[in-house]
């Protein structure tokens, strides 16, 4: 989902980092289930999006009920310290009608987290020592709401989701921080729908994926540095993640096991022998030859070693009803990662978040 230039060089919602130093996470590794905190007097909580910003830091957002705000959500940000994960506050939101839906960033010091506070997209900044409220646009059409965010470096990010138009149309929304403000960027989709997943890989290279009219069929569309236009795909199709290693390397996966492929070129349909079926819907690409995704259940988890898609085991301790964040229509980025690790993967469990880890080898 985006592409660290600083310190590890990374995008999502959404990671793919560029270190070809560190070797690729372990094939045919299980996954861990973290102990994850929810808020003291939480009622329900649920994780939307997860970066990993570093080998020992990582972000996970959501949104969390408390007795304090009756039926209403308020945002919920936890951090992982290498070790441990634990709540943090973040800026004050709405107590009762917010939340956070992605997280993403350029390194330790330089990370968005981006949702809707009542009626207003909401988006936060870390600045390595604390969170902050940052202006939407003022030109921001009514009832914005960010579902995922991808920074290329401190001063190039991007954020998308969905407004209202002026007859009631829920249409996609894209936003670009220039190191000072955030503004409105037009995109290409001019009917109805909403973006679910964006990657910057440059200021002139960023894609965008959408759900679009009935039954949510995918578009994507790309900048080019001064314009977005949309590319021919080869399936039609839903898809629900998009992330990018490079301008010749970026993937997007979907329903029945569908994963894309973007060569520099055009898009093409990537064989997938071991996940036909499943509706995958968490991705992120660490490095050419590392790329990971996971299906809305968590039970059918693949990587791409340069070569071929194969299986790796679930955790043998997943909780049955747990859903990955990116199942859900209005989040982005549920699956983060290094190459060599961590990689993470986040949604909920009953009301509770719920937090999966391949671990450093």
């Amino acid at each position: 989902m985006k592409i660290r230039r600083a310190l590890l060089a990374v995008a999502g919602g959404a990671a793919a980092a560029l270190i070809a130093a560190s070797p690729a996470l372990a094939a045919g590794t299980s996954w861990q289930v973290d102990s994850s905190p929810n808020p003291a007097g939480s009622t329900a909580s649920q994780l939307n999006g997860v970066f990993a910003a570093s080998h020992t830091e990582a972000w996970a957002v959501g949104q969390t009920r408390v007795a304090a705000s009756g039926d209403g959500f308020e945002t919920l940000i936890e951090e992982w310290n290498g070790s441990t994960w634990s709540v943090v506050p973040g800026a004050p939101a709405s107590a009762s009608a917010s939340s956070l839906n992605g997280v993403a960033g350029t390194g330790p010091s330089d990370i968005w987290a981006v949702g809707q506070n009542a009626s207003t997209s909401f988006i936060e900044h870390w600045n390595g020592q604390s969170w902050s409220h940052v202006a939407s646009p003022v030109s921001e059409p009514a009832d914005g709401q960010l579902n995922a965010v991808s920074a290329d470096s401190p001063a190039d990010a991007w954020a998308a989701g969905s407004a209202t138009n002026a007859n009631s149309v829920v249409t996609p929304l894209i936003e670009h921080w220039n190191g000072t403000q955030w503004s409105v960027s037009p995109g290409a989709i001019n009917n109805g729908g909403r973006i679910l997943s964006i990657a910057a890989i440059s200021p002139a290279d960023v894609w965008a994926l959408a759900a679009v009219g009935k039954g949510n069929p995918a578009v994507i569309e790309h900048w080019n540095g001064s314009t977005w236009s949309t590319v021919s795909l080869p399936v039609t199709t839903t898809l629900h993640g998009l992330s990018a290693v490079s301008a010749n390397d970026v993937w997007a996966v979907g329903n029945g096991g569908v994963i894309l492929n973007w060569n520099g070129t055009q898009w093409s349909q990537v064989a997938n022998p071991s996940g036909q079926g499943a509706s995958l819907t968490g991705l992120d690409a660490l490095s050419a030859n590392d790329v990971w995704t996971i299906n809305l259940n968590g039970s059918v988890t693949e990587q791409w070693n340069g070569t071929q898609w194969t299986a790796v085991p679930p955790a043998s301790a997943l909780p049955a009803d747990f859903r990955t964040a990116g199942g859900f229509i209005w989040s982005g980025g549920s699956l983060s990662g290094l190459t060599g690790g961590p990689l993470f993967a986040v949604g909920g469990t009953d009301n509770d978040t719920t937090i999966l880890q391949q671990p450093q080898p």
